[in-house]
C-alpha cells in the first residue's frame, strides 16, 4: 500500500477504534465517482461524543503525528475543523466535526462504503450528495457558513453536472 492509501487506512482504523462515525468528503471521496486528482489532504467528517474525541487523540503518537488536542476540542465546542499531520509523507487530514443542521445530517446517514486507493470501506457520501457537501467542507474551510441551497455545486468535474434545476 502506498503512502497515501496507508495514511488514510491508518486514519480510518483510528476512528474506528474510537468508535467514531465518519465520512469522506472534499477531493479524494471524489475520486469514487470521476478520475484522479491531485490532493496532499483528505478531508473527513466525524460524529463524535467527547468520549470517543478523546480515545480518539490517546491513540496518537506524537512520534509520527501532528495534532493540537487543544484545537481539537475547541472544534469539538464550535463544531469546526481541526487536523493530524504525517510527519513522515507530509499528508494532513481535516477532520470536521458534523454540523446539527438538518441536511447535513441527512447528508451524513447517507453515506455509503466505498473504496478508495484499496482502502476498504471509509464511508463516503453518497452521489446525490457529495457536490453540496464539498461545498461545506470548502467552506467551513475558508471559515464562513456555507450556501443554504442544495444546489451547492463543484463544477470542476462532469461527474458533477447538476442532475435537475433548484
Amino acid at each position: 500500500m502506498e503512502g497515501h492509501a496507508a495514511f488514510l487506512a491508518k486514519i480510518v482504523t483510528l476512528l474506528n477504534g474510537a468508535g467514531i462515525q465518519h465520512m469522506l468528503c472534499g477531493s479524494v471521496a471524489s475520486m469514487a465517482y470521476s478520475g484522479p486528482r491531485n490532493t496532499n489532504d483528505v478531508d473527513i467528517v466525524i460524529r463524535a461524543t467527547l468520549q470517543q474525541l478523546n480515545a480518539f487523540l490517546s491513540t496518537i503518537d506524537d512520534d509520527l503525528y501532528y495534532i493540537s488536542p487543544e484545537a481539537a476540542h475547541e472544534a469539538f465546542k464550535a463544531q469546526s475543523m481541526f487536523n493530524l499531520i504525517d510527519f513522515n509523507s507530509g499528508w494532513k487530514v481535516d477532520l470536521i466535526f458534523l454540523k446539527s443542521r438538518e441536511f447535513e445530517v441527512e447528508e451524513f446517514e447517507r453515506r455509503v462504503p466505498g473504496n478508495v486507493w484499496g482502502v476498504e470501506s471509509p464511508p463516503f457520501h453518497g452521489r446525490a450528495s457529495r457536490t453540496r457537501l464539498k461545498g461545506v467542507c470548502v467552506a467551513r474551510r475558508n471559515r464562513v457558513n456555507p450556501p443554504s441551497s442544495a444546489t451547492f455545486l463543484m463544477v470542476d468535474s462532469p461527474a458533477c453536472a447538476p442532475s435537475a434545476g433548484p
